[in-house]
């Protein structure tokens, strides 16, 4: 919870964190995106806009990293990536 809290706040995005009181295998009138968002998928939106990265001259643009990753590259414009 505080690593969600301080990389909101990097990014000065301001959204409640709220918990469910149950599990719903199916949510009605929900983005459910708990399937989705696996390490061994691919991401969800293909447009991805490559920004620097350190070591992009060796291997070229890596993508699927952490948003920790874009945060040390960018700082203040990340949010400009979402």
């Amino acid at each position: 919870m505080a690593q969600l809290r301080l990389i909101l706040k990097l990014l000065k995005i301001d959204r409640p964190i709220e918990f469910t009181q149950e599990y719903v295998e199916k949510p009605i009138n929900e983005i459910d995106f708990r399937k989705e968002i696996h390490p061994k998928k691919t991401l969800l939106n293909k447009d991805i806009l490559p920004y620097y990265q350190l070591f992009q001259e060796n291997s070229g643009f890596v993508e699927n990293l952490s948003i920790i990753d874009l945060l040390f590259s960018q700082g203040p414009q990340s949010k400009n990536y979402f």
